[in-house]
């Protein structure tokens, strides 16, 4: 497979930063859009610079990626079942790999999903304090990334970049009587809770109103197992 440094006077600087973004071969970079890798890359390189070395890593990966778009984008196919994915990401597990669609969940089934059709990274998650919708909602719609051009590497990479700032530790809130998985999911992506001491703390000290997540049959039992 021909390699970056197989572009005739490409900088050395742009070679270093391409590399940095995971891209080493000349088939990676024929697949690039200009303006989306210039978002992406620090180098004095400008539109056209990209342009170019984007069509001569086309022209001699043209061959093994058959026919253009256009002059600067190659067509790319949705496959991801060649990409590297990982079976756990800090207690979201792989539950679906196929060629257009990869899927992390939870054991309550808040999940992420790369769509490779349209190479966004979306999940149905927490709400938080930015969603229009109540905050108190257990799950909402979130975009993650969507960039049409990005390669099936950076949807996989945005994906479990987000899984690793969202880690899910082994929860011990699910336990008491009232608070299923999902409900001890949310209390620990929302509010840091992960066993009956966050728990005791967060009704004591933080004011946590019970009654906004579990049912009310069932606050007074938690009530009395955490204080």
């Amino acid at each position: 497979m021909p390699e970056i440094a197989d572009i005739d006077d490409i900088p050395a600087d742009l070679r270093d930063e391409l590399s940095r973004l995971g891209i080493e071969t000349c088939a990676e970079l024929a697949r690039r859009s200009p303006n989306h890798l210039a978002a992406k890359i620090s180098t004095n390189n400008d539109i056209d610079d990209l342009r170019r070395y984007i069509g001569l890593a086309q022209d001699i990966t043209s061959d093994e990626l058959g026919a253009f778009t256009t002059g600067h984008e190659v067509e790319r196919g949705t496959d991801l079942s060649g990409v590297d994915i990982p079976e756990s990401v800090v207690g979201w597990n792989l539950n679906k790999k196929t060629p257009d669609e990869v899927r992390w969940n939870t054991p309550s089934g808040y999940y992420i999903r790369i769509h490779g059709n349209q190479m966004s990274v979306k999940g149905h998650v927490p709400a938080t304090e930015g969603d229009e919708n109540n905050i108190h909602q257990k799950v909402t719609t979130r975009i993650i990334s969507q960039h049409p051009d990005d390669s099936p590497q950076d949807a996989v990479q945005s994906a479990v970049e987000w899984l690793e700032d969202h880690p899910l530790p082994e929860l011990e809130t699910p336990e008491l009587d009232g608070i299923g998985h999902r409900t001890a999911e949310f209390l620990w992506f929302k509010h840091g809770i992960e066993d009956e001491a966050d728990l005791r703390r967060a009704v004591t000290e933080n004011n946590l109103t019970l009654s906004d997540f579990v049912q009310d049959k069932y606050v007074e039992t938690i009530l009395n197992t955490v204080r």
